[in-house]
This record gives C-alpha cells, sequence and structure tokens, in this order.
C-alpha cells in the first residue's frame, strides 16, 4: 500500500477529482469506519487524521479550488486568470528581453529589470 504522506487528498478519499460533495461525503464515511481508532483498538490515529483533513479540505468549495489549483488538478477555466497572464509575461519577457551575453551577475538584474519593465 502506498504510504499516506504520497497520497493526495482525493486519493486518500478514494474519489476522483471530479466527485461531487454527495460522493465525498460517502466515500469520507466508509474511509472513517475504516481508520477510525475508536472503532479499531490499537491502531494508528494517522491515517484517521489524514482522511479527516482530507475531507475537510475538499467539502469546502473555496478550500477546495484552492486545493485544486495548487495540486495541477483543476480545469483550466478554474484557476485564476491572474496568475496565468503573470506568468505569461513574465516569461515572455524574460525570453525576449534578455540579451544573449551576460557578463555578471549585475549584467543579467539589469536586463530582467528592463524586461519587467517593458511587460508592464
Amino acid at each position: 500500500m502506498m504510504p499516506h504522506t504520497d497520497q493526495n487528498y482525493y486519493q486518500r478519499l478514494g474519489v476522483t477529482p471530479a466527485a461531487t460533495p454527495v460522493q465525498l461525503r460517502q466515500a469520507y464515511r466508509a474511509r472513517v469506519m475504516e481508520t477510525h481508532p475508536d472503532l479499531h483498538p490499537g491502531a494508528d490515529p494517522t491515517p484517521y487524521r489524514l482522511v479527516k483533513k482530507a475531507y475537510e479540505t475538499l467539502a469546502n468549495p473555496d478550500e477546495r479550488q484552492r486545493y485544486d489549483v495548487l495540486m495541477g488538478l483543476g480545469a483550466e477555466a478554474y484557476r485564476p486568470c491572474v496568475y496565468r497572464r503573470s506568468f505569461d509575461r513574465l516569461f515572455a519577457s524574460l525570453l525576449f528581453g534578455l540579451r544573449a551575453t551576460v557578463l555578471s551577475v549585475r549584467d543579467l538584474s539589469d536586463q530582467v529589470d528592463v524586461a519587467r519593465r517593458k511587460a508592464g
């Protein structure tokens, strides 16, 4: 079995990123029955805590959207366009605004500053 630290929240609950809130709740209840320390005396409480944390995050729509964006699981439409534009501008300015020769770190920082100003 894969260690819990290598699993994302969806894997901990046993659902896909497209799961509905009802499916999340059902999966959470099933996983709690498997991992709750009161139901399994002497068992390690860590898996239960991890399942609980996963459900708390995914049950909240705002936190779930944030988690999906950070994990790269959300659809492109749900990712804030501010991030896309910022990175696109940064990379475009770095790729096209820098000269081919860099003699020192100071030269590089000067070129990056000029490219940032051009990008707006």
